[in-house]
């Protein structure tokens, strides 16, 4: 999907005021979506669960991380409360494990060798080098997408240990390195919850943490009727942010921009995805004094009938921009994960 120009007209929506002390925001929102975006018509997906035996994954992936001892005797045990089955390591209790059997989500840390020393992790990949590594990792552990070219590298980070004195911080080593993937589907991003992999490696590649939401597509067809017309997404997302920050003083929003939606739980619609800024009036609330704004998104269905999870608490952190790499590409950023 193209990248969109930010600059635009801006239109200025003041809603009415209700009761006499509800301070209702001042919106700014860009006026119209662009013409390339609002030509397009998305599908929605229905995410399918390719799901595997649950103590079958759980050794394969103790194994490939070097715990082959806590293989024996392995037992997974239900979270009450859910469907999520949970296994800890009974020779070392830093490896924790859960499985959720009707989405085939996966959850798996370890420790990295070495944590706590002021030193590198020894053989500890970076860049080009660590998403080879994590590719083959889900390779070995037949996790790969159906698809691999769906897979796109979305950021290469890390953990790091400072070392401190007199409270200031005079050295940091490379302790874990973290490769996050992300989805794209025929060209555009997929953000939210679902279609996500992350995978963390220790000392020489070793796989030390897994995270995997990951659905394969069963595409649900859709016609321009089916879309939401674009003349009434800047309403629409006005009205999203207005209801997220009441109580701020005003919001600037940018372009709207489309993608698809993966609520985590199944379905993957397209929706139209909004960053904005938000200020608070410092004289009522104290966090607003440094004058910085928030950052902000607004995500909303592009589909006139959605059944996608737009509202739940883990909702998508960021916008769907442009992968710097496909998984095979290079990618070379490191840094600390947010």
């Amino acid at each position: 999907m193209k990248n969109l120009i930010q600059t635009c007209a801006l239109l200025s929506l003041t809603a009415l005021t209700g009761a006499q002390d509800t301070q209702v925001p001042t919106i700014e929102l860009a006026q119209d979506p662009s013409s390339s975006d609002s030509s397009l018509v998305l599908p929605a997906f229905n995410g399918i669960a390719k799901v595997r035996d649950a103590k079958d994954v759980t050794v394969r992936i103790l194994e490939l991380s070097g715990s082959r001892e806590n293989t024996r005797s392995l037992s997974l045990f239900p979270l009450a409360g859910s469907d999520k089955l949970r296994f800890e390591g009974r020779f070392d209790r830093s490896i924790v494990m859960q499985f959720t059997p009707s989405t085939g989500d996966i959850s798996f840390q370890a420790d990295a060798a070495g944590m706590d020393e002021l030193a590198d992790t020894p053989g500890l990949p970076f860049g080009q080098n660590a998403v080879q590594t994590a590719l083959q990792h889900l390779a070995l552990l037949e996790l790969m997408p159906e698809n691999p070219s769906e897979l796109v590298v979305r950021h290469i980070g890390g953990v790091r240990l400072a070392q401190v004195e007199d409270g200031v911080p005079t050295r940091e080593f490379n302790k874990v390195t973290s490769v996050h993937f992300g989805r794209r589907i025929g060209g555009v991003e997929v953000s939210g919850p679902g279609s996500k992999m992350i995978v963390q490696l220790g000392e020489n590649g070793r796989l030390v943490g897994l995270t995997r939401r990951w659905s394969e597509l069963e595409m649900v067809a859709s016609s321009k009727r089916d879309m939401v017309p674009a003349g009434a997404v800047p309403a629409q997302v006005s009205l999203d942010l207005q209801k997220t920050h009441n109580k701020a003083m005003k919001i600037n929003a940018s372009q709207p921009r489309l993608g698809f939606f993966d609520d985590g739980k199944g379905r993957i619609e397209p929706a139209w995805f909004t960053t904005a800024k938000v200020s608070y009036d410092p004289l009522v609330h104290e966090f607003a004094q440094s004058g910085e704004a928030i950052e902000a998104l607004s995500v909303i269905s592009a589909l006139r009938k959605s059944t996608a999870d737009f509202v739940q608490q883990d909702r998508a952190q960021e916008a769907p921009t442009k992968a710097p790499e496909e998984a095979g590409g290079s990618a070379d950023a490191q840094g600390t994960d947010d």
